[in-house]
């Protein structure tokens, strides 16, 4: 910005020459829930009053936001655009291979506000198992980018590995006890059938099925990690869970925009293998899907937000299984 000339030219409102001059202060911007404090520029004019702000200075909702990813760990755009740059990748290709559009990855990198799903999503293509998952589940990738991502995926994993080992192995590796892959797949098909269900309440219903189960018999049915986050207890790792059964072709996902928020919808396509579960374990899921079927994801979060599981688990940490005798949902 160049301070000087706007300080010597006429005041846009009343026109004189002589009187604008630059303030400085601190500004309180909330950012959700959250309130920080930035340093706001304008300029005043003495003979009228007046002020004004400089098209090129600078963007105190912008510093907001910057405040907000620094205080709760997430991805600055720069930092987005960065790696995209060291893949070689257009937006275009990066939209392609997160599964967003390519508006989406352009507004990231330009300043917009992140939701904690696609921050998630950025942390784990940024590691070499979670780019191995997005490039073998991402359709429509020129094979030269395609080629050139695995190539780099292999080498950063030392060999050649299966969607599916890489991402049960990187589950399996957080798990507490031991995850069946088998069965995380044929939950999230159970629970996605027909007209399929949102992410945010999928989440919900895999975490009220497993603490039920183990509430009752001492044992999850998927053995998955939850862990708490401000909308409830979800899988962790979640996005690469589904973006696997997404490249198996076994579910499809689509992505909506709902105001500033990206919304993801879950369908199932083909009916789930009951058989690998136990009686029990179909009976906990019978019995969550009866509960939760006309509950909203909002609705279901909410509840969620009253089981030990989520109260008495700090932020962003895992949930004890514990705490499943505690659940509110009983056989």
């Amino acid at each position: 910005m160049n301070y000087d000339q706007i300080l010597s030219d006429p005041c846009p409102n009343c026109g004189k020459v002589g009187f604008v001059h630059l303030v400085r202060r601190q500004e309180a911007v909330a950012v959700r829930g959250q309130d920080f404090t930035v340093e706001a520029e304008c300029f005043h004019c003495k003979a009228c009053d007046t002020e004004f702000e400089a098209a090129d200075g600078p963007d105190t909702l912008d510093l907001a936001y910057r405040a907000y990813r620094e205080a709760n760990g997430l991805v600055q755009p720069e930092q987005l655009k960065s790696w995209r740059q060291a893949l070689g990748l257009k937006q275009s290709e990066l939209a392609t291979l997160l599964g967003w559009s390519t508006a989406t990855v352009s507004r990231y990198e330009n300043g917009a506000l992140q939701d904690d799903a696609h921050d998630r999503a950025m942390k784990a293509a940024m590691t070499s198992s979670g780019l191995a998952v997005l490039v073998a589940a991402a359709s429509g990738l020129p094979t030269e980018v395609r080629e050139r991502l695995t190539a780099k995926v292999d080498r950063d994993l030392g060999s050649a590995q299966q969607l599916t080992s890489v991402v049960s192995h990187r589950i399996s590796h957080a798990a507490r006890v031991q995850v069946v892959w088998s069965k995380v797949c044929e939950t999230v098909l159970f629970f996605a059938q027909g007209k399929g269900v949102s992410r945010t309440k999928l989440n919900k219903l895999l975490f009220y099925a497993d603490f039920l189960h183990a509430k009752h018999f001492d044992t999850p049915i998927t053995g998955l990690t939850y862990v708490r986050l401000p909308h409830g207890p979800v899988p962790d790792d979640y996005e690469l869970l589904f973006s696997a059964l997404h490249a198996e072709g076994v579910l499809d996902i689509a992505e909506t925009l709902v105001g500033e928020y990206v919304s993801y919808m879950h369908t199932a396509r083909r009916s789930p293998d009951i058989g690998v579960f136990t009686t029990t374990e179909l009976q906990a899921l019978v019995r969550v899907q009866a509960e939760f079927e006309r509950t909203t994801a909002k609705d279901i979060s909410e509840r969620s937000h009253l089981e030990d599981a989520w109260s008495m688990t700090p932020a962003g940490q895992p949930v004890e299984l514990s705490h499943s005798k505690a659940l509110s949902l009983s056989l």
